[in-house]
């Protein structure tokens, strides 16, 4: 049986779809991201760093996401803009 430390089958296919979606949303939108980073911070860099930093709190589950709630792409804009 799983217990808190082991992750389950059902629980590891979830986190596998996320990073999938994930990776396609950054792919279609990433430049977007960034303009929008941009704008918030008038900083290239810390534009970049803000972009990655959102993509890290999702993939490392710092951010919880329900991602039946909305478009991930706009879940991810409200990131960049917290």
């Amino acid at each position: 049986p799983a217990t808190s430390t082991n992750v389950t089958s059902s629980e590891r296919s979830a986190a596998d779809s996320l990073r999938a979606e994930l990776r396609k949303v950054y792919g279609e939108r990433s430049q977007d991201l960034f303009a929008f980073a941009y704008r918030l911070t008038g900083s290239e860099r810390l534009a970049e760093d803000v972009v990655h930093e959102s993509v890290l709190r999702i993939l490392d589950g710092r951010c919880r996401l329900d991602v039946a709630r909305g478009d991930l792409a706009l879940l991810l804009f409200g990131i960049v803009r917290n």
